[in-house]
């Protein structure tokens, strides 16, 4: 299906985002519609951020996986 390549997109762009060590943002959308933005370079630092991406992107690209055998 075309929205499986939504995973790949997102998880690669964490993956890309954590090698590169640049755009490394995390958009979070609440439940009352609020938008946040988190610096994840400001939160954990420049090497825990770089971490962080690329364990998210792994994550968000099993997550795929996992679903699709339930």
């Amino acid at each position: 299906m075309w929205t499986d390549y939504i995973y790949y997109i997102i998880g690669g762009y964490f993956i890309l985002a954590g090698v590169l060590g640049a755009g490394m943002y995390l958009i979070w959308i609440t439940l009352t519609f609020r938008v946040k933005f988190y610096n994840l370079e400001e939160l954990y630092g420049r090497t825990g951020a770089r971490i962080f991406c690329v364990l998210l992107g792994v994550l968000i690209i099993l997550f795929k996986y996992l679903t699709n055998q339930i």
